[in-house]
């Protein structure tokens, strides 16, 4: 399927996550490159975009895009938190990390387990016919 190249917009996506609205434009466009190389955004691209009617890659690369920065607002802490604890301030966290390629490294934050499900369709296999993805 043919289609365009994201472009970023570094102000609607502050306006779509606004805890990340400080941020400056050269760390928008950061996390937009990371995303980028984590998703992919080729005009033949498996995730479809050809705009306005189809932006399915625009809205996976934004979610993405708040999810890096997400896990960069934690300071450096790397895994999911398994144990809190306010007095004394205590967290625990679950290594179990993938590099990416699993569900682990994706349900550190909110937007990333938004991802993990919103990639599903094109990180699985799936049956060709025709030059059709089913």
């Amino acid at each position: 399927m043919a289609g365009a190249v994201v472009e970023l917009d570094a102000a609607l996506f502050r306006e779509l996550y606004p805890d990340h609205a400080s941020a400056t434009d050269a760390k928008v466009e950061q996390w937009f490159e990371q995303a980028c190389l984590l998703v992919g955004n080729r005009p033949r691209s498996a995730i479809p975009y050809n705009p306005p009617s189809v932006t399915t890659r625009k809205t996976i690369l934004y979610v993405v895009m708040c999810h890096l920065a997400a896990l960069e607002a934690r300071g450096g802490m790397v895994g999911r938190a398994t144990q809190a604890t306010e007095g004394s301030v205590s967290v625990q966290l679950a290594s179990g990390l993938d590099g990416g390629r699993g569900a682990a490294w994706w349900q550190q934050t909110q937007c990333g387990a938004t991802a993990w499900q919103m990639l599903a369709p094109y990180r699985t296999g799936g049956k060709w016919f025709g030059g059709v993805k089913y």
